[in-house]
């Protein structure tokens, strides 16, 4: 009995690294423009969804904030797991001129849930 559990388990393991990475799709593209403090994107997330944005950062705004309202509703960052998963706020310092956002559900639900990204660019100096 304890074997075919394991061999089970095995097979879910080996399916779950089957599984495109969220890297693979397609992220709508947003720029800002010159002058830009903050916004929001509006959008639905379905429950087995993740909607992208790849954030294009205007020069000189080097600190992002990122916040999400929504019910069940949460943000990434589209690079592999790391430990800015599952945010609902942050604030940080991009890598380069494009940051790659991805909005999902916390917890798979039977309907699909609306959410607003608020996007700042804080002055330098704030991170």
């Amino acid at each position: 009995m304890t074997r075919s559990f394991m061999g089970g388990v095995a097979a879910i393991a080996l399916s779950a690294l089957l599984i495109p990475p969220a890297q693979a799709q397609s992220c709508q593209q947003v720029s800002f423009p010159a002058g830009f403090t903050s916004g929001a994107i509006e959008g639905q997330v379905s429950p087995d969804g993740v909607v992208c944005y790849a954030l294009n950062m205007a020069p000189h705004n080097n600190n992002l904030g990122l916040s999400i309202s929504g019910r069940n509703v949460m943000f990434g960052f589209n690079d592999g797991f790391n430990a800015m998963d599952a945010q609902t706020q942050t604030q940080l310092v991009p890598e380069g001129p494009t940051v790659r956002v991805t909005v999902s559900q916390l917890m798979r639900s039977a309907t699909t849930e609306p959410f607003r990204l608020t996007v700042t660019f804080l002055p330098p100096g704030n991170g």
